[in-house]
């Protein structure tokens, strides 16, 4: 038996119809007799009789079966709504971190879509500052927690990677690196790139590892790190644009050369939560995480 089909039960015995009951609960009149059915299937009785072509009546058994459940059924009823009021105050909070505008736009809409269908209650407020004072916000408060990747954390700052990607280059589909079937890393960085700006997560990480080879590079334009401008520029034929796979996904790749370099760049795109130490999280941020990271285990009890 199950709390909606015992929620019918009372309905119908109470208005002693099953379309009003129907109504009440949003269901069709075919759909509220089902319940019943199987209620009574399981009961092996009938537990009502009709009376006339529209009302109905409990039968000895179902004035028992009311008897019985009479407790349960208000007791469930008072539990929905404490639940209901319960989960909004749960969730009638913000839930407050940093990202950056390529994380944002491209490898967590899901998740925010996802957070506003389930808890339309819960604010979501992004941050967008300079990586270098993630760290501090966090020590501060001024933030549940981050998204992003640094290469080292200090000792009070904790990492839990969620997100991983090659490196892919997207340029004009006339570039010469077209042609080639085969190119090193220093042949690629012989033509300009299109490239987030300096302070950028993006852009730190890619700049780190071409260092640890010893090369450079040089910059056509330098973007905002959100993904809208950089398709304009490429069709443009400003350069190359270093791109990872939510770029592909949530971007018009008509007339475009893409190509995945990891066998050239093998230092992959990770992204992941970056936290304080011991950081008691609010119910809101805790929801939120569990929605992009499922097996995030950094919280304390």
């Amino acid at each position: 038996m199950e709390l909606f089909q015992l929620k019918v039960f009372h309905l119908v015995s109470e208005y002693k119809s099953f379309t009003a009951a129907s109504k009440s609960v949003f269901r069709s009149q075919s759909a509220t007799s089902y319940q019943i059915k199987l209620l009574e299937d399981e009961l092996e009785t009938k537990l009502f009789k009709r009376i006339g072509s529209k009302r109905v009546e409990l039968t000895p058994e179902g004035i028992l079966f009311k008897e019985l459940t009479r407790d349960l059924y208000y007791k469930s009823n008072s539990i929905v709504e404490q639940f209901a009021s319960a989960r909004k105050k749960y969730t009638d909070s913000i839930v407050n971190f940093c990202s950056t505008g390529l994380i944002t736009c491209l490898v967590i809409p899901d998740v925010i879509e996802k957070t506003a269908f389930l808890y339309p209650n819960m604010k979501i407020r992004i941050h967008n500052p300079p990586g270098e004072k993630y760290f501090n916000m966090l020590r501060n408060n001024e933030t549940d927690f981050c998204l992003g990747y640094f290469d080292s954390y200090p000792a009070d700052i904790m990492y839990h990677e969620f997100f991983n990607s090659p490196w892919y280059i997207v340029t004009k589909d006339n570039h010469p690196l077209v042609n080639k079937q085969d190119f090193s890393l220093e042949e690629m960085l012989k033509y300009p790139l299109i490239m987030p700006s300096m302070n950028s997560i993006h852009r730190n990480r890619f700049d780190n590892y071409i260092k640890s080879k010893n090369l450079s590079y040089t910059v056509s334009i330098e973007t905002p790190d959100t993904p809208a401008n950089s398709r304009v520029f490429i069709m443009a034929g400003m350069g190359i644009f270093i791109a990872v796979s939510p770029w592909l996904k949530y971007n018009d790749i008509t007339g475009l050369f893409i190509k995945d370099i990891s066998n050239i760049l093998e230092d992959t795109y990770k992204i992941g939560i970056i936290y304080r130490k011991n950081k008691i999280f609010s119910s809101s941020a805790k929801i939120f995480l569990k929605l992009l990271a499922p097996d995030f285990d950094g919280f304390i009890a």
